[in-house]
């Protein structure tokens, strides 16, 4: 498995948010992706998965080049959020739609959460919480090399957060996880680096080489002298 970003732009229309990018993962791991609102987390997601295109440069993954969601089908797998679910729909009738997903690991997940009560719900009596929830057993049922979670631990309650974290901490043995997050404690337990995202740039950082303290100060400000 690898991701290769070359020379990347990224952004909407003229708005740059992201400049010269250069970045190869090839080693099983969980990455950690900082930063304040807009400094384009969720953008960068949808260019290496190929929803959207970069400005410039290119993007490859196993050694494909990355064009559109085509292109990564089989090597990665990512939702953007949960407005992908239809309202007025259960979640069994969801994922009896979707294409690729591996029925024995659904079991798996529902159990693993115990959401076998919601699976008769329709999409619009979950809480944010179970939305998350359900997208990260979808999620994890792709099975891919490769795995985009977007703010997947916003909204959970302590008990399904941990057993998300244990579950995130097994599975970047074998495979490259790419979490996005505000919560840093949360981040700081799970990654193995960070990838901060400041200013137009994306610096890497050995996430155990760095206190969240220290990390505050670098993207936020916070602890700055006044």
């Amino acid at each position: 498995m690898e991701i290769i970003v070359n020379d990347v732009n990224i952004g909407y229309s003229k708005n740059i948010v992201i400049e010269d990018c250069n970045l190869k993962f090839n080693n099983s791991s969980l990455i950690g992706c900082i930063g304040s609102n807009g400094a384009g987390k969720s953008t960068f997601f949808k260019v290496i998965s190929g929803i959207l295109p970069a400005h410039k440069g290119e993007i490859k993954v196993n050694g494909k080049l990355v064009n559109s969601t085509a292109d990564i089908v089989g090597h990665m797998s990512f939702f953007l959020d949960e407005q992908i679910f239809i309202s007025y729909i259960t979640a069994k009738q969801h994922l009896d739609m979707i294409v690729g997903i591996n029925p024995i690991l659904v079991e798996k997940y529902i159990e693993y959460f115990s959401f076998s009560y919601a699976l008769n719900k329709k999409i619009s009596a979950f809480s944010l919480g179970m939305k998350q929830i359900f997208l990260l057993i979808i999620t994890l049922s792709m099975d891919s090399e490769i795995m985009l979670l977007d703010e997947i631990l916003n909204g959970l309650d302590p008990k399904n957060k941990r057993l998300a974290i244990d579950l995130l901490e097994e599975k970047k043995q074998e495979k490259i996880i790419f979490l996005s997050s505000h919560q840093l404690m949360d981040l700081k337990e799970l990654s193995d680096e960070f990838l901060v995202f400041n200013e137009k740039k994306i610096r890497r950082i050995n996430a155990h080489s760095i206190s969240i303290r220290d990390l505050e100060k670098k993207i936020f400000g916070i602890g700055d002298e006044i």
